[in-house]
This record gives structure tokens, sequence and C-alpha cells, in this order.
């Protein structure tokens, strides 16, 4: 396993109890901690970010001729030749 995610509430300030994790003795491991605001925030601003760049190409990609004046008969073919691995 590559990757453990728990969600846990801080019972004592500055402690935190971790018991339970998949990782074998003496296995090195990365721990950061975070706050599920902290966590949300960041989700939320990566998927603004995710969207206005997909807002951006798929802008270029409407001005761009080659594109905008393809069918879906071309867009088909292209497709199929694609499988056949041509």
């Amino acid at each position: 396993m590559n990757s453990y995610q728990a969600h846990i509430t801080v019972e004592n300030a500055g402690q935190l109890m971790l018991s339970g994790l998949p990782f074998k003795k003496g296995e090195k491991v990365r721990v950061v901690v975070e706050t599920e605001q902290s966590f949300a925030a960041r989700t939320a601003e990566n998927k603004k970010r995710a969207s206005e760049l997909f807002k951006r190409i798929t802008s270029r990609l409407d001005k761009d001729a080659r594109i905008s004046n393809l069918t879906e008969a071309e867009i088909s073919k292209e497709i199929a030749a694609y499988r056949r691995g041509e």
C-alpha cells in the first residue's frame, strides 16, 4: 500500500494518536497533517484552477480552424484508424 488516509479528531491539544496503520516496523513514511477545512479549501482551489484551465484550452481549440471544421464523420474515421493501430 502506497498511501493511507485517516480522518481523526484531535483529543488532546498538541497530540495526535495513530494506530492500526498498514505499515511494517522500520518502514519509512511521510506524515502530513492538515485540517479538514484546509483540505477542503485546497481542493476547491484546485478544482477552480482546473476548470479555468479547461475553459482556456477549449476556448483556444474553438478558435483553431483546423479543429472547428472537423466533422463527426472525420472524427469517427480517425478514432477507427487509431483503434486499428494506424
